[in-house]
């Protein structure tokens, strides 16, 4: 299973965003280089909705799937 910090490091490459491109359409709320960096290497966590707000930055809709529950 990848991790959702690669799969924020994969999205943001494929919508050809640099580091400091990602950091400035977040906003506010402490965004540099170095924090991308961090979250993309799992050095920092995130939440919820940093995880909506980078989908957005890159053009894309955040969801929820659970694969294999089992009933």
């Amino acid at each position: 299973m990848r991790e959702i910090y690669t799969q924020l490091k994969d999205l943001r490459l494929a919508s050809n965003l640099t580091q400091a491109q990602i950091a400035e359409k977040l906003g506010s709320g402490g965004y540099t280089n170095k924090a991308v960096s961090d979250i993309e290497n799992g050095r920092r966590k995130v939440g919820w909705s940093v995880i909506q707000d980078w989908a957005k930055a890159c053009g894309k809709e955040a969801e929820i799937v659970f694969k294999n529950m089992k009933p």
